[in-house]
């Protein structure tokens, strides 16, 4: 599983048409990645290419000359002088402002922040191609594109899952984690350890989708290896994470702890796996074979023109079949707000909307096939899942506005990722990456197979995350009660975590919308404005009846576990306090708050979670 040799196609293999530019034809010339130098080679030209405005610390002067050039009429201050009428952009000063209103004046007076502005199919005095003729909302058609595409991120809230203060209370312990599926949440967890934890952390990170397994491993390596104090290494990692395109110094850098890790896969030998270092204190390893690492290395490494990534990002993101869709969700949104998902539909950059882009010009390869084709639905941002507030709270710090969504994750996540990184420094910290089926992961482990990763069968885990496995199938509670309870330690405050996303659209009365055979839809905005009210529909007993349906308390019986009362780790709903009762509703501060989670985000407000322990 471990052995063989990584080759990389010579430069006449290339398609034409493909290069870039010629510096990075010249780099792939010079570095070969079976060269025990290739990493110091790798960021030796990405330090010639060397990105001249990312990272950003604070919000930048949106000066920026026309088609983005990169020369002396870029300004180089802060932006600390927001437009007035739509606070998408700040400038350091009323002359810049004044320099770029040219350009700004097209869109901040666009049609798109017009108070005006009205879907087309109202304009066209149509029905929108959302609604079926029969005029009766389905819940069980799927709002995604033409195929639905592959999730490469969660879009559920992240977990911290082991919520340290409501439980174990212990600085000190070593704990062995399971996720399956989300590796935001194993960042949620990290960042939200006490600074002088001392523990040992064991995390194992799954899921069965062989590119996010890998996409996970790039991440890791780029925070692990790469510079923290000037910002380079959460930066080439929320970009590789979730931008369309990044500087050309960024993908190099990615390119070589990816390679650097494929040499020293190369250079194992027998049966067990030695673990790769992250800096001084953690490590990692990834249960892909050598056959796999090659395909995503020669794919990463192929370089492209920009026009290659977004003629299949536009065939998804600007789909014309998907108009009334975009413009359902646009309905509902603020002015700025509309402009800003634009942008980011059009551009898939998280990027402070008055940023330089000029830089950002190399395809981030793992978001398609080796075909062109983008990878995920139409409608997926990574704005998804997090906490509004706090994103909005980190982007003001640096001086945008909430108006300014985008610009805001973008701090938002790169602090986040500045402290993982940090924490890897600093904690001890030991993952392992693994690209199975949930059921097979648990099986290897109970039956000896994973020996090379230290997993054997006596392996018990502290907490488990099984994300929405509990919804997979009919049988999906079943089947993760049978696979993971066994794994599970014989402790109090061990627990297994997940959710129930699509339970509703099962169970009569799980959503408002079929709580009544006799509801019909009848206007567009009725039918978005009948899905809000799940926010208000107090459904725990229908969720009951759920679980009861599915003969959940034998199961618990059989597995030797039982439903937490009061949660110690996950409220049982969005929005609602971790130990609030099980019929809690989701309270919000004002008026913002509201429309920040119930029009920012695209939950069913159905979600329902749950923590099982031992008996």
């Amino acid at each position: 599983m471990f052995n063989g040799n990584l080759k990389l196609p010579s430069l006449k293999d290339l398609p034409p048409g493909t290069f870039n530019y010629q510096a990075v034809v010249d780099m792939l010339k010079e570095c070969n990645i079976n060269d025990p130098k290739y990493t110091e080679k790798m960021l030796k030209h990405s330090q010639r290419m060397e990105s001249r405005f990312s990272p950003f610390k604070t919000l930048p002067c949106a000066n920026v000359p026309p088609l983005d050039l990169i020369d002396s009429e870029t300004c180089r201050k802060p932006g600390s002088k927001a437009c007035g009428a739509c606070k998408l952009v700040s400038y350091c000063s009323k002359e810049c402002q004044n320099k770029h209103w040219k350009k700004h004046k097209g869109l901040c007076k666009s049609y798109m922040r017009s108070p005006d502005w009205i879907p087309e199919w109202v304009e066209e005095r149509r029905l929108p191609d959302f609604l079926p003729a029969n005029m009766h909302y389905d819940p069980a058609t799927p709002e995604g594109g033409s195929d639905g595409g592959s999730p490469l991120w969660n879009t559920m809230p992240p977990v911290d899952l082991i919520n340290l203060g409501s439980n174990e209370q212990d600085k000190t312990k070593d704990f062995n984690l399971a996720f399956v599926g989300d590796l935001r949440s194993v960042m949620k967890t990290v960042n939200s350890l006490p600074d002088d934890f001392s523990g040992k952390l064991k995390i194992i990170i799954n899921d069965q989708d062989h590119n996010v397994t890998w996409r996970n491993l790039v991440i890791l390596l780029s925070l692990g290896r790469l510079s923290v104090d000037d910002g380079v290494a959460p930066d080439v990692a929320l970009h590789f994470w979730f931008s369309l395109m990044m500087p050309e110094a960024h993908a190099v850098k990615a390119a070589a702890v990816n390679g650097d890790f494929v040499n020293f896969m190369q250079s194992q030998t027998g049966d067990s796996l030695k673990p790769y270092p992250l800096g001084p204190n953690s490590t990692i390893k990834a249960a892909l074979s050598l056959e796999t690492l090659q395909a995503y290395t020669l794919h990463m490494n192929m370089p492209r023109v920009g026009a290659w990534a977004q003629k299949g990002y536009d065939a998804t993101r600007m789909d014309p079949a998907r108009i009334d869709f975009w413009g359902r969700i646009y309905t509902f949104l603020r002015p700025s707000h509309r402009a800003a998902y634009h942008m980011y539909r059009r551009f898939g950059l998280v990027l402070p909307f008055g940023a330089v882009t000029a830089e950002f010009n190399f395809p981030n390869a793992s978001l398609f096939t080796d075909k062109g084709k983008w990878l995920q639905n139409d409608h997926v941002t990574p704005l998804q899942g997090w906490n509004i507030n706090e994103v909005i709270e980190a982007g003001k710090a640096r001086g945008a506005h909430a108006e300014d969504i985008f610009g805001c994750l973008y701090f938002y996540l790169f602090d986040q990722l500045n402290t993982f990184a940090k924490r890897i420094q600093k904690f001890r910290i030991e993952f392992q990456l693994f690209p199975f089926e949930a059921e097979t992961l648990s099986r290897s482990i109970q039956n000896d197979m994973l020996a090379q990763m230290d997993l054997g069968r006596c392996t018990l885990f502290d907490r488990i995350d099984v994300s929405n496995l509990l919804d997979h199938t009919s049988d999906g509670l079943k089947e993760v009660l049978t696979q993971w309870a066994p794994l599970l330690a014989e402790r109090e405050d061990s627990a297994i975590v997940g959710y129930f996303k699509d339970w509703g659209v099962l169970q009569k009365d799980g959503r408002i919308v079929n709580a009544d055979d006799a509801i019909w839809v009848t206007k567009a905005a009725t039918f978005s404005l009948l899905k809000e009210l799940d926010v208000v529909y107090e459904n725990s007993k229908p969720f009951a009846q759920f679980l009861k349906e599915r003969k959940a308390k034998h199961l618990l019986r059989k597995t030797q576990l039982q439903l937490r009362g009061v949660h110690r780790i996950v409220g049982p709903r969005l929005m609602v306090p971790i130990q609030a009762p099980h019929s809690a509703m989701p309270t919000f501060a004002d008026e913002d708050d509201w429309y920040y989670h119930t029009k920012l985000t695209r939950f069913s407000w159905a979600e329902r979670f749950v923590e099982l322990s031992r008996v």
